[in-house]
């Protein structure tokens, strides 16, 4: 097999532990990072998911659920699905708080989200119970702007398939 180089910047720190990886095994530099690569495409049959890591969210399924619902409840702040399908949501608005990807001041937005589904699912069977985060102008109205400029400018860069 023919082999071809490559050429790449990486920060300082991670080329010093590679080094010393490669020393600490009598390996050369590049023979550790052509195992390293080996074997990952050896134990992964998609290797998008490498690739893709910390896009996976953002593009998927369950959060472009999440999205529209929520854009819906601009138009009806009453909800009649199960208790299942809120804690779904919830745990979803959960995993977009954790993730990186996501800018601070727009995760402090799903976190008025968060706050407001576990005080619907507290009281999941009271009458007239509704969601206030999409009421405009309350002091935890979530800031759709904030998202509506974030996947403008995410689709834009390309980041994700339209």
């Amino acid at each position: 097999m023919k082999s071809e180089i490559l050429n790449l910047r990486i920060p300082a720190s991670l080329k010093e532990k590679l080094e010393d990886e490669a020393n600490d095994n009598n390996l050369t530099l590049s023979d550790l990072s052509r195992d390293i690569l080996l074997s990952h495409y050896q134990n992964n049959e998609d290797h998008n998911i490498f690739l893709d890591k910390e896009i996976t969210l953002y593009n998927s399924n369950e959060f472009l659920y999440l999205i529209t619902w929520l854009f819906e409840k601009r138009l009806n702040n009453y909800d009649t699905n199960n208790i299942q399908v809120f804690e779904g949501l919830k745990k979803n608005v959960m995993k977009v708080m954790n993730d990186s990807y996501f800018p601070n001041e727009l995760k402090q937005e799903f976190e008025k989200v968060y706050v407001d589904l576990s005080r619907f699912i507290y009281g999941f069977d009271l009458p007239n119970n509704y969601f206030m985060f999409c009421i405009p102008n309350q002091p935890q109205s979530f800031n759709y702007y904030l998202l509506v400029n974030f996947i403008y400018h995410k689709a834009f860069e390309n980041t994700i398939s339209l």
